[in-house]
């Protein structure tokens, strides 16, 4: 299996993400599912596999960016929903470390955080990127 199965099952079996978004979790684009709000879309930014002298050690460095999508229905709706759920995945996988989807993860760090202007009126939009070790 790959990370983004492992860190999709562990997103799903964390209730403090499942009571925010359901199941409402994608990869990258999302425009044809027209998801409800909020919503979270992942992306593979980078895959880097660990090689020693004359052979591959198994080890491989993944940094995964994660959106969350929300929509404003009042004046601060969306920027607090797309707050609560960006917590929440920050609590799931930040530090995570176990076997998901039949992958073995090491340890899964933040990188960055940040709140992205969105093309979009009416909608907050925050990115969350990790790097898992796996």
């Amino acid at each position: 299996m790959a990370i983004e199965d492992a860190l999709y099952t562990r997103l799903q079996a964390v209730a403090a993400v499942t009571a925010l978004v359901s199941t409402r979790v994608y990869p990258s684009k999302t425009e044809n599912q027209n998801p409800a709000s909020p919503y979270i879309t992942y992306e593979m930014l980078r895959t880097e596999r660990e090689s020693a002298m004359g052979s591959d050690t198994g080890d491989v460095r993944s940094d995964i960016r994660y959106h969350v999508w929300a929509q404003d229905t009042s004046s601060l709706a969306g920027f607090d929903s797309a707050k609560a759920v960006a917590l929440a995945v920050r609590g799931a996988l930040q530090r995570y470390r176990g076997t998901s989807s039949g992958t073995i993860v090491q340890e899964v760090f933040v990188i960055d955080e940040f709140t992205s202007e969105e093309p979009e009126p009416g909608w907050s939009h925050r990115i969350i990127e990790f790097e898992a070790v796996w």
